[in-house]
């Protein structure tokens, strides 16, 4: 999987954000990853020679992006990854609150 591949999934991602009135600074977020993968060595060497948590040392991605990315290259599946949770959760109407409770996609404690 290239750069380019995960860029366009991320756009895409902040498309999807965007059209569900999500909170425009995750939108912005999302769509300052897409461009910050674009300008650092590949994700896959990335991952391959200093691990997941590398992804988080590049300007633009934090943990959470960091561990949606990792998952994506991966596996080829895409994850949201709630901010201050160790629990991927599939994106749609409702996910699971990094405390363990159901939450909406716009809860807004949870990035989701």
């Amino acid at each position: 999987m290239t750069n380019t591949d995960i860029s366009r999934r991320l756009r895409k991602y902040a498309a999807e954000l965007s059209e569900r009135r999500e909170n425009l600074y995750r939108v912005r977020a999302v769509r300052r990853a897409a461009e910050a993968v674009l300008a650092v060595p590949p994700i896959e060497e990335i991952l391959a020679n200093r691990g997941r948590a590398a992804l988080e040392e590049v300007p633009g991605l934090g943990p959470s992006l960091a561990a949606t990315i990792a998952h994506y290259v991966e596996t080829g599946e895409w994850l949201s990854h709630p901010r201050g949770s160790r629990f991927l959760s599939r994106e749609g109407p409702t996910a699971v609150h990094p405390a363990g409770s159901p939450c909406s996609p716009s809860c807004g404690s949870c990035s989701n």
